[in-house]
């Protein structure tokens, strides 16, 4: 049972890192459910990765709208 759980983790990790956002979002689901040790970690990474990218977002809009003329 314990290889089943390792496999599925295993099959969700790669999820995270797939092109498909509905799927990574389901694969985030689900780890926060049954994950272990590695998908904390996995998860946090990628917390990190969309911290960054949401501040570099909110940036590049913010120049953007400044720019633009758009409230």
């Amino acid at each position: 049972m314990a290889t089943d759980r390792s496999q599925q983790v295993a099959v969700l990790l790669d999820a995270l890192e797939g092109d498909d956002a509905d799927e990574r979002l389901k694969a985030i689901e689900i780890l926060g459910e049954i994950g272990d040790e590695a998908a904390l970690r996995a998860l946090r990474q990628r917390l990190a990765m969309v911290n960054r990218e949401l501040t570099a977002l909110v940036a590049a809009v913010g120049k953007l709208k400044k720019r633009l003329g758009v409230k």
